[in-house]
């Protein structure tokens, strides 16, 4: 055969070959697409739904769940969102933590304020205000800021001060109760009546703790007796048992009363009364009264009133106020009231006037008075 048939017959014979592999590849895809019908069957249908939901990626594949820890775990581009319940921008993961998620005021990046809460989560509390530098500042619990030894966060010791802030010094120091510690001198904390500076008293012991002898073996006003001798003030001369009670304010018998002689007070006796010129308040008028055995006097009729008014020079108390009850004028004695004898306009409670005194206006007038004035009185 000549080669330009040669030639001619390959062409025709490669034109075949590729007619034939197309015709294949044609009966290939009508076989994977199938029938064309309006209408797949069921089975089939969901097959190839399946077959295209199994094509499509989904959240699960491509990303993961956030979680608090400062990484970006489902690939949003945020960190821990979610986790940051005040909304301050900052959670309580990561390398740089929200100290109290619940509070706005309260993160890293907060000014501290003086509030007795550590505001910028540096563990500290108030730093910034802390002048002692003992932890605690005067916003939150330390009553002397000046002084590192106290704080209400520090224990009490024995050192004469409020270590804790709780208003006391050495509280649980004080055995006896004396208001003396040992660390502020109480030589004896077992004995009440021993402590610095205290009173000497007939125990055989230095009650005042000056380390010197016993006080009570001295005489130290030189009256002759100690006070286990019967000398009720060692340090009065003119004070001890057995003494003459003289007008000098001073318990000169030993008895426990102070110039209780009526001419203490300038008192004659007009009987049955006791008049006196010494001008003292209602209230120790009353009491020297009492120390006489007496009480101030009450007028129960208008003869008796005349009486006691004749026996005045002067304006004097009588025993009638209203200080167990304003408005309800009482004697001091607790007798019935039976006859008053007011001035006019009286009693009118003129800046708090609750005591009475007799021969005001007029002899035998009554006015109520302040009870802090001074007057004459006269006692029964």
């Amino acid at each position: 055969m000549e080669p330009a048939e040669r030639l001619r017959g390959d062409g025709v014979f490669a034109r075949h070959a590729l007619f034939g592999m197309l015709a294949r590849m044609v009966f290939a895809l009508l076989s994977c697409i199938g029938p064309a019908t309006d209408t797949a069957p069921a089975d089939a249908a969901s097959s190839d739904s399946a077959r295209v939901d199994s094509a499509q990626p989904t959240d699960t594949d491509t990303a993961l769940e956030e979680v608090c820890d400062g990484a970006d775990n489902d690939g949003d581009g945020l960190i821990d969102e979610g986790f940051d319940e005040d909304g301050d921008g900052f959670t309580t993961c990561g390398a740089v933590w929200d100290c109290d998620d619940s509070d706005a005021f309260i993160n890293p990046d907060a000014p501290d304020v003086c509030d007795g809460i550590d505001n910028d989560c540096s563990g500290a509390i108030d730093e910034a205000f802390d002048s002692d530098g003992d932890g605690d500042s005067a916003c939150g619990s330390d009553c002397d800021d000046e002084d590192p030894t106290i704080s209400g966060h520090l224990p009490e010791i024995c050192d004469g001060l409020d270590n804790n802030c709780d208003g006391e010094a050495d509280e649980g120091f004080d055995a006896d109760g004396d208001g003396f510690t040992t660390c502020l001198g109480d030589c004896d904390d077992d004995n009440a009546d021993t402590w610095p500076g205290a009173p000497e008293v007939c125990d055989g012991q230095a009650n005042d703790c000056s380390g010197e002898a016993l006080d009570e073996t001295v005489d130290n006003d030189g009256d002759g007796l100690t006070i286990c001798e019967g000398d009720c003030d060692d340090t009065e001369a003119a004070s001890y048992a057995g003494a003459e009670e003289i007008c000098d304010g001073v318990d000169n018998d030993c008895n426990g009363e102070t110039d209780e002689n009526p001419e203490c007070y300038g008192c004659v006796t007009s009987s049955p009364y006791l008049v006196c010129s010494g001008v003292l308040t209602w209230a120790a008028a009353a009491d020297a009264c009492a120390v006489f055995g007496l009480h101030l006097v009450t007028i129960n009729d208008a003869a008796e009133n005349s009486l006691v008014a004749s026996l005045l020079s002067e304006t004097a108390w009588i025993g009638f106020s209203d200080l167990d009850a304003e408005g309800s004028f009482t004697w001091q004695d607790g007798s019935p009231v039976t006859f008053t004898s007011w001035s006019s306009g009286e009693p009118n409670d003129s800046n708090g006037e609750d005591c009475t005194h007799t021969n005001w206006s007029s002899p035998g007038l009554w006015n109520d008075l302040d009870c802090g004035n001074t007057e004459p009185f006269v006692c029964e």
